[in-house]
């Protein structure tokens, strides 16, 4: 009986890691695939986020020019910073990107917020203005519906069962959505 599970075992354990070595380079493949499909989707998004990024950073200088130092100016100053830094790598990271460019989505509904609430800096025609203009410059929606869709594809093939051990194991990190932008005004 013991001679039976040694050679039973002797079978078994071949066969279990050529399995497991196809299942790594597959999963590899695939969560590639996926990954690559997301960074693609990010790359048309770049630009006119920049370019929204750019009114959101005039709407700062002129809230800070009205109304002095607050803390989510520092905040948005301090994030734009990180934004523009980040435009300018060699080495672009579209998951840090995203990450940034939501707490800026965030930081921006603040400011009107706090625009809206106080009578000094809602009576500044400039950064009335250039918040205005960072409203009406949101992304095209299908541009990022496309890459939240591509997103969600490859959350969706890093965590199912049978890749989630091998993507954390190849380092296939998460990658996050990108909050839609708030539509303008009326």
């Amino acid at each position: 009986m013991a001679r039976r599970l040694r050679r039973l075992a002797f079978l078994l354990v071949p066969v279990l890691l050529a399995g497991l070595a196809a299942l790594v380079a597959t999963s590899r493949s695939h969560l590639t695939d996926r990954r690559d499909a997301v960074d693609r989707e990010w790359e048309p998004l770049r630009a006119p986020l920049s370019t929204r990024y750019e009114h959101l950073s005039e709407a700062t200088a002129a809230a800070v020019e009205s109304g002095g130092e607050r803390e989510i100016l520092t905040e948005l100053t301090d994030t734009l910073e990180r934004w523009q830094r980040l435009q300018r790598s060699e080495d672009r990271r579209p998951g840090t990107e995203v990450v940034v460019a939501n707490e800026l989505e965030g930081l921006a509904r603040r400011l009107r917020a706090t625009t809206d609430a106080s009578p000094r800096l809602s009576a500044d025609e400039a950064l009335l203005a250039s918040l205005t203009a960072f409203e009406t410059a949101a992304p095209p929606e299908d541009l990022v519906e496309a890459y939240n869709d591509a997103v969600l594809g490859y959350e969706e093939s890093r965590t199912s069962l049978p890749r989630r051990w091998v993507a954390g194991l190849l380092g296939f990190g998460s990658r996050p959505a990108l909050v839609p932008p708030s539509p303008a005004p009326s």
